[in-house]
């Protein structure tokens, strides 16, 4: 990618990227930062809500060297705010002004989230569908965001037959935040957390010491959190 580009996204996957026989995708604004520049991709937000980004044949996103953003609203749930990756996405040196919500798999390396919502939000939304998320020497910087916070595990939205434990890994990866833990579940069926090396919570005002949490309306599912 050697300039700034804008795509359209749509709530569901009528716009999804790709063809039947794509395996993966990916934009590099490498030549661009050689320069002394990063380019900003823009997902162009065609409605309110669920601006999904999506990709057909179940390929791979893979972004690298870039400014990330969308064109939607700086308010309101997370559906409408976020970028939502409705497919695999992979994250290296990106830096995105928006939250992020993850319904399949994600590596999230170098990546800088740092969001200015005006309302409750979480830097990172993983909806549990069984996949495996990972962070590798990230930065959430929720601290701009009226009452921004870190991770969540959340059902929400999601049928209970769908619902399924994912697993995410953490290391090297630094959390200031207004709210919560670090890292808070909200699922029936919990989430493994590897919790690994280097990791820095001390500027996570509600808990510098826990970094997980279980959601109160989970609190009976609770052992299931690993």
């Amino acid at each position: 990618l050697d300039a700034d580009l804008a795509v359209d996204v749509t709530a569901w996957e009528t716009l999804a990227f790709g063809g039947d026989k794509t395996k993966s995708i990916t934009i590099n604004g490498e030549q661009v930062v050689t320069r002394g520049a990063t380019p900003t991709l823009t997902f162009n937000q065609l409605n309110s809500d669920w601006n999904n980004i999506a990709t057909k044949n179940g390929a791979k996103l893979i972004l690298k060297n870039l400014n990330v953003t969308n064109s939607g609203h700086n308010d309101g749930p997370w559906n409408r705010h976020d970028l939502n990756f409705a497919c695999d996405v992979e994250m290296e040196n990106v830096i995105s002004d928006k939250s992020i919500a993850l319904k399949a798999g994600g590596v999230l390396k170098n990546v800088t989230i740092d969001d200015a919502n005006g309302s409750d939000t979480y830097a990172l939304w993983i909806q549990p569908k069984g996949q495996v998320v990972t962070l590798e020497n990230c930065v959430i910087d929720m601290l701009d965001c009226t009452d921004g916070r870190g991770i969540k595990i959340d059902e929400q939205y999601m049928a209970a037959n769908e619902v399924k434990a994912p697993t995410l890994n953490v290391s090297g990866t630094i959390f200031k935040t207004e709210e919560k833990a670090a890292v808070i579940v909200k699922s029936k069926d919990g989430a493994i957390i590897n919790w690994g090396e280097r990791n820095d919570i001390s500027k996570v005002k509600a808990d510098s010491t826990f970094a997980v949490w279980v959601d109160e309306a989970s609190a009976d599912y609770a052992d299931k959190v690993i």
